[in-house]
């Protein structure tokens, strides 16, 4: 990390249009990407500690407007979220070790 990017978080959003609006497709996307590991080198150490970043632009029913989740796919990830045992945190619940230069 640097001075530029040391509050730098990764996130991941899915926009519906990029599958083609299928809900299975995109469910199983959201599945995939908040179990993967990442391996990530701080000094020499390497660790899989991770924490994935969801972000939604607009949550309602109507799946054609661009950047919008449905509720229903919304349901369906916030119930496998909760069913696998994810903890819901707020940004603001992260800690930021300054020294070492990465969140805690």
């Amino acid at each position: 990390m640097t001075y530029a990017n040391r509050y730098s978080m990764r996130e991941w959003t899915h926009n519906p249009a990029f599958y083609s609006y299928n809900d299975t497709k995109a469910f199983e996307t959201f599945v995939r990407e908040v179990n993967a590991p990442i391996i990530y080198k701080i000094n020499t150490e390497v660790t899989t500690n991770a924490i994935p970043v969801i972000a939604y632009h607009d949550i309602d029913n109507n799946k054609k407007t661009p950047y919008t989740t449905d509720v229903t796919l919304f349901g369906e990830e916030m119930n496998y979220l909760h069913d696998q045992g994810f903890r819901v945190i707020r940004i603001s619940d992260l800690g930021y070790d300054s020294r070492q230069m990465y969140f805690i």
